[in-house]
């Protein structure tokens, strides 16, 4: 049985139109597998490239912590920054301190001063130097640093057995969180 000529047409249309929106549809599936792809191995380089860097300095606000009851150790730098290893030999942080603290070259005994038990740049935490003068030198900022970096600060020091340390061994506490 014959189809009219219009019949004939519109169901030429149709098919052929349902063929290509498969087609479409097949087309566009793979565009989209296609870019998700590049997009995962992209991201994917990215993150290997940042872990190579990793050791030279890590990324910090300058806001980091650390608990006043796990101070390892610490190390004068100058009149405005020391040294502390928090919670071990492991974890070294840059403090500086908001202004000169001339005293501080010249002790053996340092303090911190803190309201909650960790040591932050802000909430008046600061480092206090006995003596007659009993200065109390505000914190501006904290971060943790590198093995490199703790090895630039110290490559003056005269100190025998400077740290170097592993950093990826020093977790942050999630404790300390801002």
């Amino acid at each position: 049985m014959a189809l009219p000529a219009c019949r004939q047409m519109a169901a030429g249309l149709s098919s052929n139109s349902s063929d290509r929106s498969g087609e479409m549809s097949t087309n566009f599936r793979t565009k989209i597998t296609i870019v998700l792809v590049a997009v995962v191995v992209i991201v994917g380089l990215a993150s290997c490239a940042t872990q190579d860097d990793s050791s030279k300095t890590i990324p910090s606000s300058g806001n980091d912590c650390f608990w006043a009851n796990s101070i390892h150790n610490w190390k004068v730098i100058d009149d405005e920054s020391l040294i502390v290893w928090s919670p071990s030999r492991s974890c070294p942080y840059l403090v500086e301190l908001a202004r000169r603290c001339l005293s501080i070259r010249f002790t053996e005994d340092l303090g911190f001063y803190d309201r909650d038990g960790r040591i932050c740049p802000y909430g008046g935490d600061a480092v206090i130097v006995p003596g007659p003068t009993g200065d109390r030198c505000s914190i501006a900022s904290i971060r943790r640093i590198s093995p490199d970096e703790l090895n630039v600060l110290l490559a003056d020091d005269s100190a025998p057995d400077n740290p170097t340390s592993d950093t990826d061994k020093c977790e942050p506490d999630p404790d300390l969180t801002n």
